[in-house]
């Protein structure tokens, strides 16, 4: 089932309720594919934080994009609904199969740090190594989560076993 966004946004986006994934089209032809994936039991055994989803921004198109500013905010408005749910929390992870995690990781907190988000949305980053590089994760949550404190203490422990390889 899809449903069309009435939010305004640079770019009309559709969402697939059953896939929890939306998609949008830019002015360019380039079509992206914004998804959440269940992770909840891949990161906690806790019955509170049923609601941990990992998310992929995948551009679907072969064309190169342009900067576009309005695919920044038009993501914005998608995680805008996403936290509409406060229970929802958001696993980033930025992809480091080309070496370039941490420019993505910086790229992620400029973002996060002129979006509308940032005065409803914690974000927790943490660095993970991994053999000869580092992985970078970011936990968001919505500021009014009934759950905070216990995923914050669980993020906190899972973050300390990968640091000390437990």
């Amino acid at each position: 089932m899809t449903k069309e966004s009435n939010l305004q946004c640079p770019y009309k986006f559709t969402a697939n309720l059953e896939t929890q994934s939306y998609n949008f089209t830019t002015d360019n032809g380039i079509v992206y594919k914004v998804a959440f994936v269940d992770g909840s039991d891949n990161y906690t055994t806790s019955d509170n934080l049923n609601k941990i989803y990992f998310i992929s921004i995948d551009k679907e198109s072969n064309i190169i994009p342009p900067k576009d500013f309005r695919v920044q905010l038009t993501i914005e408005s998608i995680l805008q609904v996403f936290f509409k749910d406060k229970e929802n929390v958001l696993l980033y992870i930025c992809d480091a199969m080309d070496n370039r995690q941490h420019k993505r990781h910086k790229l992620f907190d400029r973002w996060y740090d002129s979006s509308k988000i940032k005065n409803s949305v914690n974000k927790i980053d943490s660095e993970i190594p991994d053999n000869e590089q580092m992985q970078y994760v970011s936990l968001l949550y919505h500021v009014d989560n009934p759950f905070r404190k216990e995923l914050e203490n669980e993020h906190s422990e899972i973050v300390y076993s990968f640091v000390e390889g437990k």
